[in-house]
């Protein structure tokens, strides 16, 4: 963590000296912190570094630590990829609830340790294996650390950067530095930009964690040390093992950073921040796998994941001003497909996410099939076996990872929500997506036509998957009951039929997520013809409905939008999809149910708006992207039908 801008954390207490780090014990509350005595160095078993806002969405609500084994300095000195946990503060002091709500192990390769001898120098070595694939930290001691973080950040009533060490011996955590954060930070009130590369790329070199939110295009000059920085060409993207302080005139005259080292409370971050200059750490392979002059482009557009393309890539560059936005009577949330999704749209005045898909929660942050992990014993393969134990290595069981992942990847999206709730979307993969996960093609069958095969309840319901749907509903229940996060509505996709419907509620009960348990609600996404002809009789087991209208409108034609033959049909605005809508509204407000709308209905279709507006829609679901000139065309299309706009009793 650099110190050039930063102002020192004055000590809590007045008998320590300013130049003195301070050790906070954490058996006290933090509002009765009295027994803070000057630090000694001592041995420590773990340190890092840690935030006490989201440095690069500026979300006030997340602390952020980075934790890793030994002294400090591999941390701060972004020497080591560190763990990641993630807590949301207003969850920190209430009984029963679980504020963690993001957990990455780092590789924690390296560790440098205090001798025996105060006199020596400390010493490095390389971290046990095992010590590298478990967390740094365990959960009751993230939460002391969190809770001191906390009384920094009251004390100093502005967001902190903090290094810190353990002592295991004494079980004690050690503040060493404590500094108020100047670099400006995003606001809620900002414009947001909006950078994303255009068409999508589907081939990555490498990804690590994103600092900054630009795109840019550039040469690679790779450096391996400071003796040959005369070889850096000012422009270019510096590409090192890691960075610190002594790189800053190097890092100033470059247009980007990439490291194999680091993690996003390392020096490397806080100096890239300061110079606006994007960066990608902790890669771990850069070095052997990008050469000097080398062409690529570096993405930093989503939070926390950076990802390095081949190549020079068209991207667009659009800044979202919501100054213009008026109040609606119908409810505006946004739909998003991702944690970093939810975080990096957080500004938008919105009603919560009134659709959110868990998928890439299972493709990126779990990236191994549920049933690879329910039926272990009987792989046979050695090499996929060792990828599972590697992956599952800081848990009990395989299954305790897909449960807690899945629910801190959910639990995340919905602290971003808070106060709004959020409609959390079932697992909706198709055959063909689930290959992409490390299973190696084993417990999915080959399928002609995957968008109408084994999907959503069929899927949930069969019995080869009907075991990896209870580890969802655990994870589900997890999150929502044990966590705390009750702000958490299901909503059920692609169900062709009642029975079907009755048999994923009751799943859903036996696994602890009963319909109406603490309020909550359980959607029926309608999709499928079924859901139109029996409307009535689906929504008397449902609370709601949400209409996904680029689904619903590939079955209602028949079409499949991306057939380059048949697409052209594929209209969103078509007679018979309009009459569908219509009538699922109708039905539905009939039963005395509301209805969301969701898909990219706000796409050139403002005639499609003024149509939904004028048969009676609830709620829109945006796509985030989107969310402006949506609402935009929403409040010109209820001037049609309303003479005045009262306030909007709805919720999403």
């Amino acid at each position: 963590m650099t110190t050039r801008h930063a102002e020192s954390f004055s000590p809590i207490h007045p008998r320590v000296a300013a130049n003195q780090t301070i050790l906070m014990t954490t058996n006290l509350k933090p509002e009765t912190i009295e027994d803070i005595v000057p630090a000694k160095r001592t041995p420590s078993n773990t340190s890092g570094t840690l935030i006490t806002i989201d440095p690069d969405t500026g979300f006030p609500d997340f602390i952020i630590i980075n934790a890793a084994y030994g002294t400090g300095h591999t941390v701060a000195e972004g020497a080591v990829n560190p763990d990641e946990y993630r807590l949301y503060k207003p969850f920190i002091d209430q009984q029963g609830k679980d504020p963690i709500v993001g957990k990455q192990p780092g590789s924690k390769q390296r560790r440098e340790l205090y001798p025996d001898d105060p006199e020596s120098p400390i010493c490095g070595e390389v971290t046990d294996y095992l010590d590298q694939h478990h967390y740094a930290l365990t959960n009751q001691q993230i939460m002391r650390l969190a809770t001191l973080a906390m009384a920094a950040e009251e004390h100093a009533r502005e967001p902190m950067e903090i290094e810190w060490t353990h002592d295991a011996t004494k079980d004690n955590f050690t503040i060493t530095s404590a500094e108020k954060i100047l670099t400006p930070l995003p606001d809620r009130l900002d414009p947001i930009i909006l950078s994303e590369i255009h068409p999508s790329p589907v081939h990555s070199l490498l990804c690590g964690s994103a600092i900054g939110s630009q795109i840019i295009q550039g040469e690679i000059s790779l450096i391996s040390d400071l003796s040959n920085q005369d070889s850096f060409r000012p422009g270019s993207i510096l590409v090192t093992r890691q960075v610190d302080d002594s790189w800053l005139p190097l890092l100033e005259k470059a247009s980007g950073l990439i490291t194999d080292l680091g993690g996003r409370v390392c020096q490397a971050a806080t100096l890239c921040r300061e110079l606006e200059i994007p960066a990608i750490l902790g890669t771990t392979h850069a070095t052997h796998q990008l050469k000097s002059f080398q062409k690529v482009t570096l993405d930093c557009s989503a939070p926390e994941r950076g990802v390095v393309y081949r190549d020079h890539l068209p991207s667009l560059r659009s800044v979202i001003n919501t100054d213009d936005l008026f109040q609606s009577r119908i409810c505006r949330s946004i739909s998003i497909s991702s944690p970093a999704q939810a975080l990096q749209w957080w500004q938008l005045p919105n009603a919560g996410f009134g659709m959110a898909q868990i998928e890439s929660i299972i493709a990126d942050d779990i990236g191994v099939h549920p049933m690879a992990l329910l039926r272990y014993d009987e792989i046979k393969d050695d090499g996929l076996r060792r990828e599972i134990d590697q992956l599952t290595a800081p848990y009990q069981t395989h299954t305790d990872f897909y449960i807690d992942r899945l629910a801190r990847g959910i639990a995340s999206m919905a602290a971003v929500a808070l106060p709004h709730p959020i409609v959390v979307r079932l697992n909706d993969f198709t055959s063909d997506r689930y290959n992409h996960l490390i299973d190696r093609g084993i417990f999915e069958p080959l399928e002609h036509n995957p968008k109408l095969g084994r999907r959503g309840a069929d899927r949930y319901l069969s019995e080869d998957y009907c075991k990896a749907f209870e580890l969802e509903c655990r994870a589900l229940n997890q999150a929502r009951h044990e966590m705390g996060f009750t702000n958490i509505a299901i909503a059920l996709p692609f169900c062709r039929s009642q029975r079907e419907a009755r048999e994923v509620l009751q799943t859903l009960e036996n696994n602890g997520l009963t319909r109406g348990r603490k309020g909550l609600e359980i959607h029926l996404i309608a999709e499928v013809p079924a859901n139109i002809l029996l409307c009535h009789e689906f929504m008397q087991l449902f609370d709601r409905i949400d209409i996904d209208l680029d689904s619903l409108t590939q079955m209602v034609l028949s079409i499949d939008p991306e057939d380059s033959a048949t697409s052209k049909a594929f209209d969103h605005a078509d007679p018979a999809v309009m009459e569908a809508l219509r009538i699922l509204i109708e039905e539905a407000h009939r039963s005395g149910s509301k209805v969301t709308v969701f898909g990219l209905l706000e796409d050139h279709r403002p005639t499609l708006i003024d149509y939904l507006v004028g048969v009676g829609i609830d709620a829109f679901a945006f796509e985030a992207g989107n969310f402006v000139r949506g609402s935009l065309q929403l409040t010109a299309a209820e001037r049609l039908y309303h003479e005045t706009i009262p306030h909007n009793p709805n919720t999403a």
